[in-house]
């Protein structure tokens, strides 16, 4: 793999075309989770079908982070990033026509393969757009795109959902975005000059360093254990905000997913230059308190204190997050 040598305006506008393409990817794996209550009242969506969404969008992720980004090693960032907005259309257009639970899994099952291609395809398209110059630029986005993806596309559900209450409108502006994103992609240059063989880029590997096993254990359970909490958020934020908040809109359900993913993007800038090990233990004891709290606010129906502790939760699992990877 060698990546070719792009021009300054070649590398600009496959750096921004290729930073839109990953955010609306994410954004459109946003756009049912508010919605989940309304598949309740008109398909007959249980929680049972709603706790299998995370598990089926989670199982699609990880068994296409095992090879996504090697096969884009092989065929080319574009061509595979083109992949992950059909797929990204076909999520949306599956929950648009969902007449059933298994409906919705098998939506949710698609916009996980296409979260996990672009988690690694399309984030490496942004990187390697970017000028050596601006190399902080990619990184950023890779980092933090999807997240601001989410966010966008959460509190854009719970506001597009309130001037037009229609599941085919909030879809189709979904599809209509992604589109457009597909069709601009040719105007990106591919980055890459010389690709690996097919055979070489299927291939798993895994490697845990020997001498620090116990280590990685730690982080492992950190990373693992903040994700769980804002995974459950994933699946029921909007149940949460009809039935626990009162809420007769999607728009609550919106905030609460906002508010549980966007302040996590200023983790890491916030314990840039403190110890990892310090930052580690101080951001794990926030993010279980808070999630005490949660559990206790959500029981006393205190909606507006439960979006204040959301947001810190939000926080201290960013720098939980960041810090494990470090």
């Amino acid at each position: 793999m060698h990546k070719a040598k792009l021009t300054d305006a070649q590398s600009l506008r496959g750096f921004i075309l290729a930073t839109i393409t990953f955010m609306a990817i994410f954004a459109s794996t946003a756009v049912p989770i508010p919605l989940y209550a309304d598949y309740q009242a008109t398909i007959g969506l249980t929680t049972t079908d709603i706790s299998n969404t995370m598990f089926t969008y989670l199982a699609a992720v990880t068994v296409t982070l095992l090879f996504a980004g090697r096969i884009s090693d092989s065929f080319g960032r574009t061509p595979i990033s083109s992949l992950t907005l059909m797929l990204a259309i076909l999520g949306c257009i599956i929950f648009m026509g969902a007449e059933s639970g298994t409906d919705i899994l098998i939506a949710r099952f698609v916009q996980g393969l296409a979260a996990g291609f672009g988690m690694s395809a399309v984030s490496a398209l942004v990187v390697d757009c970017v000028s050596d110059k601006h190399l902080s630029w990619g990184s950023t986005v890779a980092s933090c795109g999807s997240m601001f993806g989410i966010t966008v596309g959460s509190v854009g559900v719970g506001v597009l959902y309130g001037l037009v209450p229609n599941l085919s409108v909030i879809y189709g502006v979904m599809i209509a975005v992604l589109a457009v994103c597909l069709f601009l992609m040719p105007l990106i240059h591919e980055p890459l000059d010389r690709t690996v063989s097919l055979r070489a880029s299927v291939r798993p590997r895994v490697f845990i360093p020997q001498d620090h096993k116990v280590l990685f254990v730690v982080v492992a359970v950190c990373y693992l254990s903040t994700w769980t909490v804002s995974n459950f958020f994933q699946s029921f934020s909007s149940p949460l905000a009809y039935q626990c908040f009162g809420a007769t809109s999607p728009f609550m359900g919106s905030v609460i997913l906002a508010l549980i993913m966007a302040p996590s993007l200023l983790g890491a800038p916030l314990v840039q230059h403190m110890d990892p090990r310090k930052a580690l233990v101080m951001s794990l004891i926030v993010v279980t308190v808070t999630t005490a709290l949660m559990g206790v606010l959500v029981g006393a129906h205190a909606t507006l204190a439960f979006l204040v502790v959301c947001a810190v939760f939000s926080l201290a699992s960013g720098v939980c997050v960041s810090t494990s990877l470090r």
